[in-house]
């Protein structure tokens, strides 16, 4: 609050605790809220820093996945054209290798339908109406009606 110019909100009673600050997030969220908005992201990051908290700013989807920070930490892996997250622990100083590539659009369809309770005149149905495909190594890439 100090950082945010607004100590007096560290003597405001309904903020006293994590229980009262709970209670009454609403006006804590607006009051953080109006600080914040006063200011540019860089100033911010630049007083918190200054002050000894942690900060940074809040990437997008694209930043969060090509980045320079998920790049330095390897944070995700290349499965056949599917970025997939890392595992974020290490064994004996080594990520864990993934054991198979990202599943594709359909590739488990029947078997899920299959686990589901979908007979497989249902399934045949499923698969001929093009509601769902399948694109197991062993499956068809179309619909059956669409081939005639």
């Amino acid at each position: 609050m100090r950082v945010l110019d607004h100590p007096e909100l560290l003597r405001d009673a309904r903020f006293a605790s994590a229980s009262l600050r709970s209670q009454h997030v609403k006006p804590l969220e607006a009051a953080i809220e109006a600080a914040l908005a006063s200011v540019d992201v860089a100033t911010w990051i630049d007083r918190f820093t200054a002050a000894g908290v942690p900060v940074t700013r809040v990437s997008g989807l694209e930043e969060a996945v090509c980045g320079a920070i998920p790049a330095e930490r390897r944070s995700f892996v290349d499965s056949g054209g599917v970025p997939l997250v890392r595992l974020p622990w290490l064994v004996d100083g080594a990520h864990l290798p993934w054991r198979r590539t990202a599943p594709r659009l359909g590739e488990h369809s029947v078997e899920i339908l299959a686990e589901l309770g979908y007979d497989a005149a249902a399934r045949a149905h499923l698969l001929a109406d093009g509601a769902v495909v399948d694109e197991s190594p062993a499956g068809r890439t179309e619909p059956a009606h669409a081939a005639a």
